[in-house]
């Protein structure tokens, strides 16, 4: 006696899956730290105004989301390729066999401009 089996119709792979739940988790972290940027200094401007223990973790919080959206930033920033003059796949393998990093190559080609050098 067989079982057929019939597979559904749309089969996420577990890439897309964890792809798309990694999407998710960083939209509502950087969603949050937002938030904690607005809400804990307007909370912390509520009467009775004093320096407690509440005040402090507000401003506990507000630091933590300073710091994930500054961390955040940067890390957008990082994944942004610089193209200069080829195409990104390129720069990217060029970089990758040369051990130097995107700040590298950021700092050598300001550095060239600064002392206009030509290409």
């Amino acid at each position: 006696m067989a079982v057929q089996t019939t597979p559904p119709a749309e089969v996420q792979t577990p890439d897309a899956a964890t792809a798309a739940s990694l999407d998710r988790y960083t939209n509502m972290r950087r969603n949050l730290a937002y938030g904690l940027l607005v809400a804990c200094p307007l909370i912390a401007m509520l009467p009775p105004r004093r320096m407690n223990l509440q005040t402090a973790g507000l401003a506990g919080l507000w630091a933590l989301g300073a710091r994930e959206v500054a961390v955040g930033d940067s890390l957008a920033e990082k994944r942004k390729t610089i193209v200069f003059g080829g195409t990104e796949e390129e720069e990217d393998e060029i970089l990758k066999n040369s051990g130097r990093g995107v700040g590298d190559e950021v700092k050598s080609t300001v550095w060239g401009v600064w002392n206009q050098e030509k290409k």
